[in-house]
């Protein structure tokens, strides 16, 4: 039976989104600060920044507003009235441009509306503490211009490199025993995952898995705003599992003498190793959600995450290239029409509706992220735990069946998954759009996989998986 959180890893399996249309996002230059911003959706587009020296509202300009001067670039706070009733308080002000700042909740910018605005002065959206930046600077010129984010940042080749490290650190882990009984020597029943618990796809569960991933994902597009928390938790609680199972081996390698049982009041035995491990692994998760939303924390989520990952190969395998197909040929199909197919039939893209977290201001935890590095707006590279599962699956069966049979398709499964991420990146540059990482990984792993296995003859028995000893398998 496959583990119930490995359906919740490939819910979100996507390499990236954005968060808003190009065209809108602004720069508030002012002496040697460069601030983000987002234009309203009302005013013609710039075709030159806007000048004027920063002034304050003195408020958030719901009433009467006096002592501006005209051509002034004026702040005003959120507050509780509408954006037209500010623009009609500040309108006598003749003012070149208006910046809200958003309150201390806002943690995401928003593309101010409507735009059917009867005098539409030119109107940006600033965080609360980029406001804060620019109430110190009052007096001073500044000019709003549009923003044109980088194509490129270094963020992308760092998370490439991080995910094939978390892709061959995994097959090598699963494939343990293999490369072992390949140099002559049989390996012990690993204490920490024993072979009753790890799972073993047929076609049934990977037809299965593909189902009740996608059943899972449209009800979390529905109702992301109440089931955010049971995510968290989910996450939570098999990253703590697998923190302590990643760090169990090492341990008793470096501290033998803890690896023993311990009688405790109302829990009976415990293993006293696998309570302290329990302890530090359920800090570490504990620590990322009180501070999810700190600049750092995308260093726990990885962390946490890359656990998970390598755990999945290790209780989870496909025995043959058959079952290969059947579940990379169905994920396939499955990124692309949730992540580019569901807007004609639920109005927007399911796939990064799930991933951005929805109207909650929350991120799905189910990615890897590495911060833009060169972006004013920050952000992040993202790429979703099924881009690396799914044809990590795969992966790990090549390096398991190199081992016991001399064969050399790993390589190349490797350098086509790289070559794949790659191409991902590629189209997301080219198309400043989230791209579904599956449509090129699969062709990139799979296909040369097959082909490799046609070319040397080994495409039957590969198929049928008739040269693994299965009982290794589990």
């Amino acid at each position: 039976m496959v583990s119930p959180f490995v359906v919740v890893v490939v819910v979100v399996a996507m390499s990236g989104v954005g968060t808003a249309d190009r065209h809108v996002q602004a720069e508030i230059a002012v002496a040697d600060r460069h601030i983000p911003a987002f234009f309203a959706s009302w005013g013609d587009d710039l075709s030159s920044p806007l000048a004027g020296t920063l002034a304050s509202a003195g408020g958030d300009a719901c009433g009467p507003v006096s002592g501006i001067e005209p051509g002034a670039i004026v702040i005003v706070n959120r507050g509780s009235c509408t954006f037209s009733t500010k623009l009609d308080n500040l309108k006598s002000a003749s003012p070149t441009a208006v910046v809200v700042v958003g309150g201390p909740s806002d943690r995401s910018w928003i593309v101010m509306g409507p735009d059917d605005m009867a005098t539409p002065i030119p109107s940006v959206f600033v965080l609360h503490d980029d406001g804060d930046k620019l109430q110190s600077s009052l007096g001073r010129q500044a000019t709003i211009a549009p923003y044109a984010r980088p194509k490129f940042d270094w963020s992308s080749p760092i998370l490439l490199a991080v995910s094939v490290v978390i892709v061959l650190a995994s097959a090598f882990w699963s494939s343990e025993k293999e490369r072992l009984l390949s140099r002559g020597i049989v390996a012990s029943e690993d204490p920490d995952i024993p072979d009753a618990d790890i799972a073993t796809l047929d076609a049934r569960s990977a037809v299965t898995f593909i189902v009740i991933a996608s059943v899972v994902l449209v009800i979390l597009f529905f109702l992301i705003d109440e089931l955010i928390y049971v995510i968290f938790f989910a996450f939570a609680v098999s990253g703590t599992s697998s923190l302590v199972i990643l760090m169990a081996k090492p341990c008793r390698a470096m501290f033998p003498k803890l690896d023993h049982p311990i009688a405790l009041p109302v829990f009976g035995a415990l293993n006293v190793m696998y309570v302290i491990l329990t302890v530090i692994a359920s800090a570490i998760t504990l620590t990322w959600y009180l501070t999810r939303h700190s600049d750092w924390s995308w260093v726990l989520q990885d962390v946490i995450g890359a656990s998970l990952l390598i755990t999945i190969q290790r209780v989870l395998r496909i025995p043959n290239l058959k079952i290969a197909t059947i579940l990379l040929g169905m994920a396939f199909v499955y990124d692309v029409f949730w992540v580019f197919l569901s807007p004609y039939l639920f109005k927007s893209s399911v796939m990064v509706t799930v991933a951005t977290g929805g109207t909650t201001g929350e991120r799905i935890p189910m990615l890897l992220a590495i911060p833009r590095l060169q972006d004013l707006f920050g952000g992040y590279s993202l790429i979703g735990f099924g881009d690396l599962a799914l044809p990590g699956l795969l992966i790990s069966y090549l390096l398991r069946f190199d081992s016991l049979n001399r064969t050399t398709y790993f390589g190349p499964a490797i350098f086509g998954y790289t070559l794949g991420l790659v191409i991902t990146d590629i189209a997301m540059m080219a198309t400043q759009l989230g791209q579904p990482a599956l449509l090129y990984l699969v062709p990139c792993t799979l296909g040369t996989t097959s082909f490799l296995a046609w070319r040397n003859g080994h495409l039957r028995p590969m198929w049928k998986g008739e040269h693994l000893d299965h009982r290794l398998l589990g």
